[in-house]
């Protein structure tokens, strides 16, 4: 019908429209015209009960129900038919056991007398589906629901509907309608349908006499069909109220309420024929009846026949321990249901099938009575999955399928108990891990298919480094843990691939020394907001990464290590609220448009080679580039938060790096790159190069404190216009950043007669240059003024290093001889003799200053004042 409609019958319709999106939840029957007598044949009035306060059900044996799942309840429900025994009140029952379709929205209620008699007199078989329910010319509707509420009239006093009267489920109403198709029913639940429309007069087809559309409180009510010709009837239950077209609304319309023509409202019923066999299956159970543990085919083991069929329920009842049932022949069941506190364990090396005609197979570890079971159950023997196989885990004792799996299905693990796979699996379809734990004990557990993981965990557990070669979809909020399966320390275990869809959290726990790898591609996919990875344990990307749009935010602290071909759209950001975010591959080598923010104090951001990004922010923690050079780090912006006093609150270690800001045009931001590396060589507790803001360890772990970060605006008169640096394109709206020698004031990577040539016209021109002083006209140790501290400090290094080259990225620097003096002198520092002077007034040639400055070295280096520091390193 092309129609999306709710499920109905459910306290709070716009909760449930909005969780399944499909047909609206139904509430009681709306009747077509007004004051129509009900249908002149239907069921007994007591073929359909009431469930609890907020739906219907239909009786399908002496003590057994039929209903929909999507309006709640279970053990403990109550649930009320007609009064039968003359008492004048509705006959009482309380559900004792549900058996729960695994997919569709169907379960079948085992109802237990509270003071009133526990056989039901009147119930209706299953309709099996042949021929076809549109063959029919109508079928009969019933439920306990709202009805028949105002007129809904429009501006032309059209009644095009009629709003759902009532506020409860205490009246039961008969009606008809017509099938008119089938199909599938989506949401949390998916349906093989039957659908109808709600016809109006003049409507095509016309309308039936006693039409009625299905409102709230309407679910689980039954649509019957007479499958008798002749005098006699002979009703089947074909359908199960579902779903009405404008739920949200909470009413029923026949007409376009703008157009005033025929637009009949859809609706649909749970297709109860695509079920007949699996609800057979439940209301003939075979279950366990052996004192001890003994033979599967022994029929003396069973209630009934011993179960080999599909759609065929073997229950294992009765809280004795230890219990151990032998397959001694292959067997076929569609449903294996333990209720037991004991632990049963299947063996033999026969093969036990599921199978399922209605497409889904059943494990079910269930709680009766509302009991919690504790059994620990395992499956010995070999399974082959003839169909998709789901795995309700409800026992506080871990289940586990212990046999090799194989077949073409799939396996669902829905549940908040835990289910293992300890075998390497063959079976061909998918695992999906919707609730609970399922652990995979050994590399080949997952079978040949993919992983999806919609809200629940995944423990991979092995106790070597081990590939787990699923290609992994996390659609919900879930966790994936590694861990030994005995004994294991530093292992890395690892999945094929990792998609993430939409918005979910997804957690990386381990024990100590484990960590998880993704060998191919990790891709986030469908972001509209901000996907999450809490690590408490290491996850590393390895074989690629790709983020279209949206954050992705890591929290935890382990650390997440990037590396591969990384691919991001335009505004991509990732944030680092815990742990380590570490690139091992460059984020932008086509094309700089990752931000990274650093944003907690435990957090920090490490980069394992050249770098483009669109921005780094640190709010707080660090960032660092690898020592030994790790390349050029270029980026679009840099911001470091200021903290209490105004202080940088972050650090950002350069380490060998050189650092390409390439700003937008305009003002640029070298005035606070500068203060950053003013902060981060200040003297601090330590040494030099021990500040907050950009720093550089490998600068204060110079033996000889002869290397220092030089900083240069590129539009600067002085030293600017540079066209590439350190392998980088550049232009003038960029601030460079050099690990270097200290002195190296052009940042050529050595000190020499040019860098000579430069502090000498400054400190010469008696007044400070234009733009300030600053690194490229002299003022190597950041105080602000070009003096005799600047001049020991290149004389140093050009005694210690001259002619060596020290280019930024260039690889550590070997280590000098210890030096007899301090080169360098702390920001303010005064020398014994500021009168000393290389000039009077002349600017002098490079040759001329440096004999001078050399001379001018050796006497200070034989006069320190008492307050000097001694040499650190």
């Amino acid at each position: 019908m092309g129609r999306w409609r709710i499920p109905i019958g459910v306290v709070v319709v716009v909760a449930v429209s909005a969780l399944l999106g499909s047909a609206g939840p139904a509430r009681g029957l709306v009747l077509h015209p007004d004051g129509e007598t009900p249908p002149a044949s239907h069921p007994d009035d007591a073929a359909i009960g009431r469930w609890s306060t907020n739906a219907s059900c239909v009786a399908v044996g002496p003590n057994t129900v039929v209903t929909t799942c999507h309006q709640g309840g279970g053990v403990g429900t109550n649930v009320y038919f007609p009064d039968a025994d003359g008492d004048g009140l509705m006959d009482h029952y309380t559900v004792a056991e549900i058996f729960q379709h695994n997919k569709a929205d169907i379960r079948v209620a085992r109802l237990l007398p509270v003071g009133d008699d526990p056989d039901l007199t009147y119930y209706i078989a299953p309709y099996t589906g042949t021929p076809s329910e549109t063959t029919y010319a109508s079928a009969v509707v019933g439920g306990y629901g709202k009805g028949r509420g105002a007129d809904l009239v429009n501006g032309a006093d059209i009644t095009y509907g009629y709003e759902w009267g009532g506020a409860d489920n205490l009246t039961l109403r008969w009606g008809q309608n017509k099938f008119e198709g089938t199909g599938q029913g989506n949401g949390t639940f998916t349906s093989a349908v039957l659908t109808a429309d709600f016809d109006g007069v003049g409507g095509v087809g016309g309308r039936l006499a006693a039409e009625a559309a299905i409102a709230e409180f309407d679910s689980g009510g039954g649509w019957f069909l007479d499958v008798q010709s002749g005098p006699d009837v002979s009703w089947r239950l074909a359908g199960l109220s579902r779903g009405a077209e404008h739920a949200v609304d909470a009413e029923s319309l026949f007409l376009n309420p703008e157009t005033g023509t025929p637009d009949p409202d859809g609706l649909d019923a749970v297709r109860v024929g695509s079920y007949a066999g699996w609800i057979t299956g439940v209301l003939e159970p075979h279950r366990w009846t052996g004192d001890t543990g003994g033979a599967w085919s022994s029929a003396t083991n069973w209630s009934t026949t011993v179960p080999n069929a599909a759609e065929r329920w073997a229950v294992f009842t009765d809280d004795a321990p230890g219990r151990t049932v032998v397959l001694g022949a292959p067997a076929t069941v569609g449903v294996l249901r333990f209720d037991a506190a004991g632990g049963y364990t299947l063996t033999g090396t026969s093969t036990l099938t599921l199978r399922s005609d209605d497409n889904v197979a059943g494990i079910e570890i269930n709680r009766l009575n509302g009991t919690v079971w504790y059994g620990a159950h395992r499956i010995e023997t070999p399974v082959y999955l003839a169909s998709p196989l789901v795995v309700m885990q409800r026992s506080t004792g871990t289940f586990t399928m212990a046999g090799a799996v194989s077949g073409p299905g799939s396996v669902r693990k829905v549940g908040w108990g835990t289910m293992a796979l300890t075998s390497a699996n063959t079976f061909l379809g998918d695992v999906i891990v919707a609730e609970g734990t399922l652990r995979a004990e050994d590399p080949g557990a997952l079978g040949a298919g993919d992983a999806r993981l919609e809200g629940g965990r995944l423990t991979l557990a092995w106790d070597a480094d081990a590939l787990f070669p699923s290609d992994v979809t996390v659609n919900a909020s879930s966790e994936i843990r590694v861990e030994p399966l005995a004994a294991g320390t530093g292992r890395t275990l690892s999945l094929a691939t990792l998609t993430t869809q939409g918005i979910p959290t997804l957690t990386v726990t381990g024990t100590a020394g484990y960590g998880l790898a993704v060998q191919g591609l990790t891709k986030f996919s469908a972001v509209v907001g901000t996907v999450t990875l809490a690590t408490s344990a290491d996850l590393a990307l390895l074989g690629g990464t790709q983020l279209v749009v949206g954050t992705v935010t890591k929290t935890g602290g382990g650390t997440l290590t990037v590396d591969g071909a990384q691919a991001y759209g335009t505004d991509t950001r990732m944030n680092v609220d815990g742990g380590t975010l570490r690139l091992e591959s460059d984020a932008g080598p086509t094309e700089a448009v990752l931000a990274v923010h650093v944003r907690a104090a435990s957090a920090s951001a490490e980069f394992a080679s050249t770098q483009h990004l669109a921005e780094l922010h640190l709010a707080a923690g660090s960032a660092a580039c690898d020592a030994g050079g790790a390349g050029t780090f270029v980026t679009g912006a840099l911001a470091i938060d200021a903290g209490a006093g105004g202080a940088p609150n972050a650090v950002f270690d350069l380490a060998e790096s050189a650092l390409v800001i390439d700003y937008a045009p305009g003002a640029g931001p070298y005035d606070q790159v500068a203060a950053w590396i003013r902060s981060g060589f200040a003297d601090g507790p330590t040494g030099f190069w021990d500040g907050p803001g950009i720093t550089s360890t490998a600068a204060a772990a110079c033996a000889d404190r002869s290397t220092a970060l030089g900083v240069l605006d590129n539009a600067d008169p002085v030293g600017g216009g540079r066209t590439t640096f350190a392998g980088e394109a550049v232009d003038a709206d960029s601030v460079l950043v050099a690990y270097t020698w200290a002195g190296d004031l052009n940042l050529d990577g050595v000190v020499d007669f040019n860098d000579y040539n430069i502090i000498d016209n400054t400190f010469l021109a008696g007044a400070p240059p234009a733009g300030g002083y600053r690194w490229n006209v002299g003022d190597v140790n950041y105080d602000g003024t070009v003096d005799f501290n600047d001049y020991n400090v290149m004389d140093n290094v050009f005694l210690a290093h001259g002619g060596e080259t020290l280019a930024s990225s260039a690889g550590p620097e070997a280590a000098d001889a210890a030096p007899t003096n301090e080169i360098l002198a702390a920001p303010g520092t005064v020398l014994d003799d500021p009168s000393m002077s290389v000039g009077t007034g002349v600017v002098p040639e490079p040759a001329t200053v440096l004999l001078v400055a050399a001379g001018a070295a050796g006497a200070w280096a034989s006069r320190r004042r008492s307050g000097r520091r001694a040499p650190r390193g």
